[in-house]
């Protein structure tokens, strides 16, 4: 979808037209899942956040100033959203390992992939959201930033972190 048919989209919701809602629900509810599993890793907290987050979306879309930023703007409500619910499921001393675990929202089961997505699971958890965010979701450097409220160059320097891992953990 282009930029700008994509901004249309939310002009034409935010003055109340559900077939420009339903258009971006189509269009970012997989990729919305995908993140959620990343950030949560767990099926059920990405549904519950994703779907927590399109009705945020629907009760606040005219507070959005500006539809460019649309995306970090979805983006930004799963992930506060999976935080809130795994804060609330977890127990104070457990710790999410996550690093077993398939993705069972991808979309291509190569046996390569399934490697790539395996060595990206080992990661730390925010490296791990950099690269799904900036290579998968293909999210600027500033998008990133937006959604993870952090400054760019954390940004950078996280994913350059977390490019160096990957490269260790997955010798191509």
């Amino acid at each position: 979808m282009q930029q700008a048919e994509e901004e249309l989209l939310v002009l034409e919701a935010q003055d109340g037209d559900n077939r420009a809602f339903q258009q971006l629900f189509q269009r970012y509810q997989n990729a919305l899942l995908r993140y959620g599993y990343k950030v949560s890793g767990d099926r059920q907290i990405a549904q519950d956040a994703a779907q927590e987050a399109w009705f945020r979306l629907a009760r606040n879309i005219r507070q959005l100033d500006d539809p460019k930023a649309f995306k970090s703007w979805m983006y930004q409500l799963v992930h506060w959203s999976c935080i809130d619910l795994l804060k609330k499921t977890r127990d104070s001393d457990q710790q999410l390992d996550v690093s077993d675990v398939e993705p069972e929202f991808s979309d291509d089961n190569s046996e390569q992939q399934e490697s790539l997505n395996a060595a990206i699971n080992r990661l730390p958890s925010l490296e791990k959201q950099m690269i799904h965010l900036f290579y998968l979701e293909e999210m600027s450097v500033r998008q990133v930033a937006q959604v993870l409220r952090i400054s760019e160059g954390t940004v950078k320097s996280r994913l350059n972190r977390a490019r160096r891992l990957l490269k260790e953990r997955f010798d191509v």
